[in-house]
């Protein structure tokens, strides 16, 4: 017995000494505008993402940290920005707007670690992580190079549309747009960006052009936050806007219109979204009509990735009470696991990011797509809106320098899914849209596309989405179209 004990004794030194060894090469070190930050609680590493101590970063930064005992809160604010996390919650509030985060915060021998991340993406911070050394750099504002925003004017284009032009001083590339009523409001945030401070009158906060067309009275902008400039078209009456960019990148156009869904929602006509096709003849969905896959394609790898899952639920569709009565990652993943079937079918070599409910990080999905070597990217999602008004079906895609590589760039790929899909589930068309602010988008290496299927803020359309005939639609539109775009760049090439 006394011999179990020595050798149980000598194991459990062996143990602690080889954890000695793997924290002597573990440690992570914090440098803010090139300069180490000395901590009494190092960064780590917490499932794959750095995590940094709130106190000591924000108050080098010039910055200001609160703990709130009672709640288990950390306020943090920083150049006009107000930060509030609680520990062990994956929501944050940005100046009282919710932000999903990957990893939540946690506190480590009484102090508050918080993802870099969040710092980067809601502080207009740069970070860098540097494997070798095991450095996370983080670089404020004023260190990183922002797009300056020098001119924001209104015209009317020759097509009927009225059109919002915000120019600037080098290539933009994250932005978000929202559509909002109560007063009606289309809101675009571009990050990464400063306002020129020539365009707001001396002693304002808040600049503005009056427009004074018959869809918006006014557009108004500001430094929202230290790398966010907001600009907000105030609209008189129900829209529909649509963001690009120009050729060289460096101006984003708002494009609205009158908005045509003057019969959805609860008071619309009753008919059912996809029960007719956009020529006005049912929806011809009596065979898939898939063609097989063009011999030479049949080597390439496409991922599948049903977006959300397990404890993120995506967008939500509801009944006028508040019930959730569709979760988007079910939707999501049925008509991924129908897509998937069908590319099998046809000849394709495919592989899916999850095959049931579990819960992936949104970087962890271009990761093992890139890790896969795959050679295109397709994620499946449905749409929702602050407002009940936008419908319809729309793709977004990103063509990177690299694309070229593939035989087929990502646009192609997107055309293509995007005529087939809106054959099938017959809902309004919203366009092929670029959108490199996306992340599965832009750190993806291969060729890449999000289909949106259609709203779950819409009413009428949430109720055809919770049927076996849109789901389908979906898949088959999907299918039909991947097929056809790889078989035509087979050809092409």
């Amino acid at each position: 017995m006394r011999g179990l004990r020595v050798l149980l004794f000598i194991l459990a030194v062996m143990i602690a000494m080889t954890g000695a060894a793997f924290a002597a090469v573990d440690p992570v070190t914090m440098k803010l505008d090139g300069k180490v930050i000395e901590t009494e609680v190092p960064p780590t590493i917490i499932s794959g993402r750095t995590m940094v101590p709130a106190k000591f970063l924000f108050e080098s930064m010039g910055g200001t940290v609160e703990w709130l005992e009672a709640a288990r809160q950390v306020k943090i604010g920083y150049d006009g920005t107000e930060v509030l996390l609680t520990i062990d919650s994956k929501t944050a509030l940005v100046n009282g707007n919710e932000i999903k985060m990957d990893v939540a915060p946690t506190i480590v021998s009484r102090r508050t670690l918080i993802p870099a991340a969040l710092v980067a993406e809601q502080l207009g911070c740069k970070v860098n992580w540097i494997n070798e050394t095991r450095v996370v750099e983080i670089f404020t504002p004023d260190k990183t190079e922002k797009a300056l925003i020098t001119g924001i004017e209104t015209e009317e284009t020759s097509n009927g549309t009225y059109r919002v032009i915000i120019e600037a001083d080098r290539e933009l590339s994250a932005y978000k747009d929202s559509l909002y009523d109560s007063p009606d409001r289309f809101v675009l945030d571009i990050s990464g960006a400063k306002l020129d401070q020539a365009l707001i009158p001396e002693g304002m906060t808040e600049g503005s052009i009056e427009a004074g067309n018959e869809m918006f009275d006014k557009v108004r902008f500001s430094q929202f936050e230290a790398a966010t400039v907001r600009v907000v078209v105030d609209l008189t009456g129900k829209a529909e806007g649509e963001v690009s960019l120009s050729a060289d990148n460096t101006s984003l156009y708002i494009d609205l219109k009158e908005s045509e869904d003057s019969g959805s929602g609860p008071s619309g006509n009753g008919s059912t979204p996809g029960d007719v096709g956009n020529n006005g003849s049912p929806a011809d969905l009596a065979g898939t009509d898939i063609p097989m896959l063009a011999a030479s394609m049949q080597d390439k790898l496409i991922v599948i990735d049903p977006g959300h899952g397990g404890s993120d639920p995506g967008s939500q569709g509801k009944d006028s009470s508040g019930n959730v009565l569709q979760n988007e990652k079910d939707l999501n993943l049925t008509i991924a696991l129908r897509l998937n079937e069908l590319l099998q079918a046809a000849g394709a070599k495919t592989y899916m990011l999850r095959s049931d409910d579990s819960t992936m990080a949104l970087y962890d999905r271009p990761a093992k797509a890139n890790e896969l070597g795959a050679d295109l990217y397709v994620a499946v999602h449905n749409n929702s809106n602050e407002s009940s008004t936008p419908n319809g079906t729309e793709v977004h895609y990103y063509n990177k320098n690299m694309d070229r590589d593939y035989g087929y760039v990502s646009k192609d790929i997107a055309d293509s899914v995007h005529q087939e899909i809106i054959a099938t589930i017959g809902l309004k068309d919203r366009g092929v849209k670029s959108s490199p602010s996306l992340a599965v988008l832009n750190r993806s290496v291969m060729p890449a596309i999000i289909i949106e299927g259609a709203f779950l803020s819409n009413p009428t359309e949430l109720v055809y989405m919770m049927t076996d005939q849109f789901k389908e639609a979906y898949a088959v539109g999907a299918a039909r179209g991947i097929i056809k775009g790889l078989n035509a760049s087979a050809e092409a090439f």
